[in-house]
């Protein structure tokens, strides 16, 4: 079950962001092992982040709030950038 094993991680992850000021120690964690890891891993996991943004910016504006409408104006944004990131 990949699948659940994803999400558990992926909810390790943000309840990490969850404790107030540890965001600059997650960012050097994700900076340090995406930098150490295989290129071909590198293109992986930013294409997995552009998915994640594009998704985010095509939220509806009801869900949001003051506490991540900043983050979904910027996904708007930055959402429509055509550059794509093959797999090679």
């Amino acid at each position: 079950m990949k699948d659940n094993k994803t999400k558990k991680i992926t909810k390790e992850l943000i309840q990490e962001l969850n404790i107030m000021g540890n965001d600059r120690e997650v960012i050097e964690a994700i900076f340090d092992v995406v930098t150490h890891s295989h290129r071909t891993l590198q293109q992986n996991f930013f294409r997995t982040l552009q998915g994640v943004i594009q998704k985010y910016g095509e939220l509806e504006d009801y869900n949001t709030d003051p506490r991540n409408e900043a983050a979904h104006k910027w996904c708007k944004k930055v959402k429509d950038i055509d550059e794509p990131l093959p797999y090679i």
